[in-house]
C-alpha cells in the first residue's frame, strides 16, 4: 500500500503559454536540489485562448492545450514521481470564462436561453426585476450605448460553418434557432428557382429551416426537450454546411440574407430588421456600466467575463468530463 505524501515545502509555477509543461519539468532538478517536496501550479484546464492566468476556466475536461499536450503533461507528472515530488494543481471551480467562442455551456445558454440543457448551471436570475430582461439574459460588453453602437453598423451578423451568428468586433454570438430561419428566408428575396423547376438545394434549403421553426418559441425546462432542441439545431447547422459547401446558389442565398438583416451606418431606418432581430435574442446586449445595476448573472466579484456555476446542485457538479483524469 502506498503511503501517504505530505506535502513539506512547495514551490508555486505560474504556467502560460510562455511556460508551459515542457518548461515545468525542466525547472524540477532544480527545484528538486532547494529541497521543495511539491510543485504547486496554477489551473491546467482548458481556459480562454490567450489567458495569462488559467483561472477563466472553459472545459474541466481536457487540458488547456496553451500549456502542452497530455503526453507534455504526462513526462512532467512522471518527472515528478522520479523525484517523489508532489504536484497540487490551483483552480476555482465555481466559476468559468464566459468566452462564448470557446467555453462551449456558455455559448449553449447564449443560443437557446432557457432552453439550454446547460441554463441550470450558471448561477442566473431569469425572472429579475427589470422587464426588459425577464426571460433573457443581460450580456454588459457595449463600449458605448446600445442606439449608437447599433446604428454605427458594430453589430453584423455573419455566417460560418452552417450557422449565423452576431459579430462585435471580436467576439462572436450565437442567434437563436427560429430567429436563424428567419435569416434564411429573408435570402429568399433573390429569385428563387421557378416553381415548375426541380432545384433539390431549394428543397433543402426550405427543409433545413423548417426545421429550425419547429423548435418551441418558448424553451420547455424538460432535460430530454433541451436535449432534443440542442440536437435539432446542430444537424441543421451540419446540414446547412454541406448544402453551403456544395452548392454556389445557397451561398448565394446566405449572402441576400446577410444584406437583408445588416444595416448601413447613416441610415438609422435600415438597421430595424437587425433591432428587431436582436430583440429576439435569448440575451439583451447593453453598455458595459450597466453590469453594476442590472446584471442578472452572478460573477467573480464584478468580472463579467467570470460566470459562477452552481456547484451546490449535484447535477452541475457531475456535469464535467474529467476522462483524460483517468
Amino acid at each position: 500500500m502506498r503511503g501517504i505524501h505530505l506535502p513539506i515545502s512547495s514551490y508555486r509555477l505560474q504556467l502560460s503559454a510562455d511556460f508551459g509543461f515542457e518548461a515545468a519539468a525542466r525547472a524540477l532538478p532544480y527545484l528538486h536540489e532547494l529541497g521543495i517536496t511539491d510543485c504547486y501550479t496554477s489551473p491546467i484546464l482548458k481556459a480562454s485562448p490567450g489567458s495569462t492566468h488559467g483561472y477563466d476556466i472553459v472545459d474541466h475536461g481536457v487540458l488547456n492545450p496553451e500549456l502542452g499536450t497530455t503526453d507534455e503533461f504526462d513526462k512532467f507528472a512522471e518527472s515528478l514521481r522520479e523525484r517523489h515530488m508532489g504536484l497540487i494543481v490551483d483552480f476555482v471551480p465555481n466559476h468559468m470564462g464566459l468566452d462564448p467562442s470557446a467555453n462551449a455551456w456558455w455559448r449553449d445558454v447564449l443560443e437557446h436561453g432557457q432552453g439550454s440543457p446547460y441554463a441550470d448551471y450558471f448561477d442566473i436570475d431569469w425572472d429579475p426585476v427589470t422587464p426588459e430582461i425577464k426571460g433573457r439574459l443581460l450580456l454588459p460588453i457595449l463600449q458605448d450605448g446600445y442606439g449608437d453602437v447599433l446604428h454605427r453598423g458594430d453589430l453584423r451578423v455573419g455566417f460560418d460553418a452552417g450557422s449565423f451568428h452576431l459579430e462585435y468586433f471580436d467576439r462572436r454570438l450565437p442567434i437563436e434557432p427560429r430567429s436563424s430561419a428567419a435569416i434564411m428566408r429573408a435570402g429568399l428575396t433573390a429569385p428563387p428557382p421557378e416553381p415548375d423547376v426541380d432545384c433539390p438545394e431549394h428543397r433543402e434549403y426550405l427543409n433545413i429551416a423548417a426545421l429550425l421553426e419547429l423548435l418551441a418559441e418558448v424553451p420547455s425546462s424538460d432535460p430530454n426537450k433541451r436535449l432534443g432542441r440542442q440536437q435539432i439545431t446542430q444537424l441543421a447547422h451540419q446540414r446547412l454546411a454541406e448544402l453551403a459547401g456544395m452548392s454556389p446558389l445557397v451561398c448565394t442565398w446566405i449572402d441576400a440574407a446577410l444584406a437583408s438583416v445588416n444595416g448601413t451606418p447613416g441610415e438609422p431606418a435600415t438597421f430595424d430588421r437587425l433591432h428587431d432581430l436582436l430583440e429576439r435574442q435569448p440575451y439583451r446586449l447593453a453598455y458595459w456600466r450597466t453590469a453594476f445595476d442590472e446584471i442578472n448573472y452572478r460573477r467573480f466579484f464584478d468580472v463579467n467575463d467570470l460566470g459562477a456555476l452552481r456547484m451546490e446542485d449535484p447535477c452541475v457538479l457531475a456535469g464535467g468530463n474529467a476522462s483524460w483524469w483517468g
